[in-house]
């Protein structure tokens, strides 16, 4: 009983702090002036812990695999409501791009998904390529009309890899929901909260991750997550064989805001010094891939 007294008083002031850490963090002048007026909203127990609880169990939430993977196939949906598949023909081109993709995915430190990786062609002029959770790769045949032979290709989709492995779209996730939490609470203790039917809605708190991570997709992740995708990148090319400096070749032909996120002669250039501080054996340069590439990717139909 004791034990129990403790854990909840516990809890409270925990919560308590919280808030006025959230105020003091908003620079809030009016904080003392608040706490004087509201006094019977901030220390009635029961109806701020069950809501601040319920706050917490709504957004802190850990997805696991199988829900990822629904994720994903909700996201690529949208990619494909927006992206139209692009038609094979005689090309073969979606079994070359997947073999690829499987080939760096295995040398990637996450080689298996929830239903493992998927590899899409997508019929767009803009040059892009899209990781969606759980492993989902879409590339657009607008980038791969710029890429000169399989090294670039695979560079290109070592990077969106690169995204599944370090879990990217999921920590976006992590992010937005740390900050409705805090938005939330400040709505709370306002008085502006939402009622409690739809802070718990899950279907308004799904689309709202949905279109969370989908802004992500298309506008790019922070410059240092993008970084670290690019360096992971240049690993996952030499333990597939392939030769990195095809890598900073194709960052250097985008331009800035086209498919393109971040800075593409900066990006380049971390390439290439983090292919000069390897201690691994730099593969050269393949002949047969090249004559394989020009089979497949530049005799494509449209």
């Amino acid at each position: 009983m004791i034990s129990k007294f403790s854990k909840k008083n516990k809890m409270i002031i925990i919560i308590i702090s919280f808030l006025i850490y959230i105020f003091i963090l908003f620079e809030c002048s009016g904080l003392s002036h608040f706490i004087a007026t509201q006094r019977n909203l901030i220390f009635t127990t029961v109806g701020a812990v069950a809501k601040l609880t319920e706050l917490y169990k709504v957004y802190n939430h850990e997805f696991t695999p199988k829900e990822e993977y629904y994720l994903g196939r909700t996201l690529s949906a949208r990619v494909l409501k927006e992206y139209p598949l692009h038609k094979n023909g005689k090309s073969d081109l979606n079994l070359y791009i997947t073999k690829i993709g499987h080939t760096l995915a295995s040398a990637s430190d996450r080689p298996e998904t929830y239903q493992g990786y998927r590899f899409v062609v997508l019929k767009s002029t803009h040059r892009n390529a899209y990781a969606v959770p759980s492993g989902y790769i879409f590339i657009t045949t607008g980038l791969l009309d710029i890429v000169k032979n399989e090294d670039e290709l695979a560079a290109v989709m070592a990077h969106e890899v690169s995204h599944i492995a370090l879990k990217h779209p999921m920590i976006s996730v992590n992010d937005y929901n740390k900050r409705k939490i805090i938005s939330e609470l400040i709505q709370f203790v306002t008085g502006r909260a939402l009622s409690p039917h739809n802070i718990s809605h899950s279907t308004l708190i799904f689309g709202n991750i949905v279109d969370e991570i989908y802004k992500n997709i298309q506008s790019g992740y922070d410059s240092d997550k993008e970084k670290e995708a690019d360096l992971m990148a240049v690993d996952i090319l030499i333990r597939s064989g392939y030769n990195p400096h095809g890598f900073s070749e194709v960052l250097k032909r985008l331009k800035k805001h086209e498919g393109i996120h971040g800075t593409p002669n900066q990006r380049a250039m971390n390439v290439e010094k983090k292919i000069s501080s390897s201690n691994e054996d730099i593969p050269n340069y393949n002949t047969k891939r090249h004559q394989r590439f020009q089979n497949v990717v530049e005799n494509m139909e449209d």
